[in-house]
């Protein structure tokens, strides 16, 4: 009886620890993560959007958002490190 207590204690003690741990990793990781990526991609359409209004225009003004927005984007790229240390499988995707 005492046996299958302790099973059934670990039975339940597990999967709970499991998704406790797994929970973490989500706040901890790919939330921030996605907002850097998206933040990326942001950047690149705002730095696009520049060169296009430039070439129409010829206006050297579009080309502060041009060099804002890829400063940005650079910034977000190095923030990807801490991310990509510690998931490997991810840097294949950053080149």
């Amino acid at each position: 009886m005492l046996v299958l207590a302790a099973i059934l204690g670990v039975a339940f003690y597990v999967p709970y620890t499991l998704n406790k741990s797994s929970d973490e990793r989500y706040v901890d990781d790919v939330i921030p993560l996605n907002s850097l990526v998206r933040d990326i991609v942001n950047q690149m359409a705002t730095a696009e959007a520049a060169v296009h209004a430039h070439l129409l225009t010829d206006d050297k003004a579009s080309l502060r958002r041009y060099d804002t927005a890829l400063t940005q984007a650079r910034k977000d790229v190095s923030g990807l490190g801490p991310y990509l240390e510690r998931h490997p499988s991810l840097t294949p995707l950053t080149k």
